[in-house]
């Protein structure tokens, strides 16, 4: 019977069964080598901790925001998700990107305890990077359906490999970008089935996907240009079919993107020493963009090195007398003019130059001044295009029929594959080994500042993680660690010399600079200058760093004994910010230090009935009795303070009080204190 079947089979449709058998199984190939892929090139950021601003979307120790704490929540918190911005800093806001938002509420809602397991959360990025791949992939063989069949495939392979990723998946934060591309090309999908179908429900699967990405990231704008691009180099559609889903998908889009930040309002205005071009007129910034798309090119071409950040000075502002700018220039308008000449016989490499231009349009600073005036992350987008135009120059070096005009064959084009493979080495090798440099945020800016020794935020950021660590000891359990962090707060120390080298008004440094030598250098001579011109530079949006400012100078004076400066400086900052109780209870300190009792008291009464919920003044007060020998009523004191406190023990109060205020002698003393009480009532730990 078979046998029969089989004759009754005509040539031509057996040929046809034959043909589709092997592809479905070459397809399966290609999509466990993707999977496979995937986890070589990216597993080994599963065994990474938080990073850069990472805190904006995950719970970080020690970095609690309002709103990483609604993520926190789990799923209880995706309501409150959905009606806030991304996240808000020093008066700052960022955006509506409530979906990755929800992503990671998920996560902390199944796994829990993020704040100290951030590999389950890099596990995910790894997935939806895969998952995103194989959505590419489908898309491609979609696009290229008419192509050799390895083409696709090709092209997939050098995208997903290209070191220019590894920001994007190895940055938890970065996750926005994945959930872009991811929703953007699923929503490609439907569109290309509805216009080969004419089905609606595609149409409005499309739809939904879309914004899902622009509800993921904004910058899904991009697609709303590719969409139509894609559907009218690949497919039949009709061009009045065309505008009129343009035209639809334009207006929906806008909706999603624009009304949720008009209801809930945006603030980001990008600061000089993120992108000095902000500074500059137009004709310079178009000049500077016109640089940057070369430095662009540059990176896709040889991407070494990678840096997490650049901002002021890493980019020179240019001008069109510059022979770079004329040359990009012309380079770029060569290339708009070859894709609008080859545009009406819909050639691939204008497609792939009119999808390179329209994603990497953004982030030239020439419609808008961009944070860090490049970026590694920018490329992600544009880095399809490059591996388009590579495959397909790759394929017409060793002559292999690829075009629809050339009748292409379906058998294995062995050398395009041993090229490809070749160019995947290095890149696989570049992507694993920068994945290393972001296990922590220490490690990615220690090894990042010797490729960016001009900027002056990547000096600031790794010597403020530096101290910010070094505080991080102070606030445990330990008691002086400045003699065992001293190298550690001089290399802190150089990193702010090095930015105030590059840009002598950069406020922070001049800040922090006082901070190291009145707290842990003690030169307090060199601490009142750079506090004097921190001040001098304190920006009038920043109400805080004035208020720190003004508060240490008022402390460092108080330790050279110029007491009159240190009321004046403490009195300044208590005055920007009446709520802080620190600045009028190192006057009572001073004053009580001087022995004017009198006006220590007063003070103190004063706290008293400003700050009911303090501790200090009745710390004070007790401390004042303890002068005076007055141990009984020193007591009473020190118990009101505890009760006030919330404290259980007298030894621990007394500990944090004189931490706070480093003074290291006195609280040793506190410190073996509670040790001792810890010990009595855990007889266990004498063991």
């Amino acid at each position: 019977m078979k046998s029969t079947r089989a004759k009754n089979i005509k040539p031509g449709k057996m040929q046809a069964t034959l043909a589709d058998k092997t592809q479905k199984i070459r397809n399966r190939w290609f999509i466990l080598i993707i999977i496979i892929f995937s986890f070589i090139l990216y597993g080994n950021t599963v065994f990474n901790w938080y990073s850069l601003d990472d805190y904006h979307v995950t719970p970080v120790p020690y970095q609690e925001t309002k709103h990483n704490m609604i993520i926190a929540k789990g799923i209880e918190g995706i309501p409150e998700i959905f009606t806030t911005l991304y996240a808000e800093e020093s008066g700052r806001s960022y955006g509506y990107r409530p979906i990755v938002r929800a992503s990671f509420a998920i996560d902390n809602e199944l796994f829990g305890h993020m704040e100290e397991l951030p590999y389950i959360s890099h596990l995910i990025n790894v997935l939806l990077y895969m998952f995103s791949i194989l959505a590419l992939f489908v898309v491609l063989k979609k696009l290229f359906k008419r192509f050799h069949p390895f083409f696709p495939f090709l092209v997939t392979l050098l995208f997903m490999a290209h070191p220019m990723h590894t920001e994007v998946v190895a940055s938890l934060k970065n996750r926005d970008e994945i959930l872009n591309l991811l929703f953007s090309l699923l929503a490609l999908n439907q569109f290309i089935h509805w216009a080969n179908r004419d089905k609606v429900k595609y149409l409005l699967f499309g739809i939904l996907f879309y914004i899902l990405a622009l509800l993921s990231k904004t910058t899904a704008l991009a697609f709303l240009l590719i969409f139509p691009l894609a559907l009218y180099f690949f497919t039949e559609i009709k061009t009045k079919r065309l505008l009129w889903f343009s035209s639809a998908v334009f207006l929906l889009a806008l909706m999603a993107a624009v009304i949720p930040l008009l209801l809930l309002g945006f603030s980001r205005p990008v600061e000089f020493m993120e992108n000095p071009l902000v500074e500059e007129g137009f004709f310079n910034r178009v000049a500077t963009g016109l640089y940057i798309l070369l430095i662009y090119l540059k990176k896709l071409i040889y991407p070494w090195p990678m840096a997490y950040y650049y901002g002021y000075d890493t980019i020179a502002v240019q001008t069109f007398a510059s022979g770079w700018v004329i040359f990009s220039l012309l380079l770029h308008l060569g290339l708009f003019v070859f894709a609008i000449k080859k545009f009406k016989e819909k050639h691939i490499l204008s497609f792939t130059v009119l999808y390179y231009l329209i994603t990497i349009a953004m982030f030239t600073n020439i419609v808008m001044p961009v944070p860090g005036i490049i970026g590694d992350r920018f490329l992600y987008l544009p880095s399809l295009a490059f591996a388009i135009a590579l495959a397909w120059f790759i394929f017409k070096l060793f002559k292999t029929k690829l075009a629809p005009e050339e009748k292409t064959t379906t058998g294995f084009p062995l050398k395009p594959v041993a090229l490809v493979i070749l160019i995947l080495i290095p890149y696989t090798v570049l992507t694993i080994d920068r994945n290393k440099d972001w296990r922590t945020e220490y490690d990615l800016y220690l090894h990042d500042v010797q490729y960016l020794d001009r900027s002056v935020k990547a000096h600031d950021m790794l010597a403020t993680n530096i101290m910010s660590q070094i505080n991080r000891l102070i606030a445990s359990e330990r008691i002086n660690v400045t003699k065992m962090q001293m190298p550690q707060i001089k290399k802190a120390k150089k990193h702010w010399e090095k930015a105030l080298e590059i840009y002598p008004g950069h406020y922070s440094s001049w800040y922090n600079l006082g901070f190291i030598h009145t707290e842990y250098l003690k030169n307090y001579d060199t601490a009142v200058n750079y506090f004097h011109r921190a001040l001098r530079l304190c920006p009038s949006d920043s109400l805080k760093q004035c208020i720190l400012a003004n508060y240490y100078l008022g402390k460092t004076y108080e330790r050279v004994e110029k007491y009159d400066s240190a009321f004046y400086y403490l009195n300044e900052s208590h005055r920007l910010n009446p709520a802080d109780i620190r600045s009028i209870a190192a006057a009572t300190d001073i004053y009580y230090m001087i022995e004017e009792y009198e006006t220590a008291n007063r003070l103190n009464e004063r706290m008293k009935r400003a700050y009911p919920n303090s501790p200090i003044p009745w710390i004070n007060e007790g401390r004042y009795y303890l002068v005076l020998g007055e141990e009984k009523k020193a007591r009473q004191y020190l118990q009101k303070a505890m009760q006030v406190g919330g404290y259980q023990s007298m030894n621990r109060m007394m500990f944090e009080y004189f931490r706070n205020k480093r003074d290291w002698k006195s609280a040793s003393k506190f410190y073996i204190n509670t040790q001792q009480e810890t010990q009595q009532f855990n007889p266990s730990l004498n063991e």
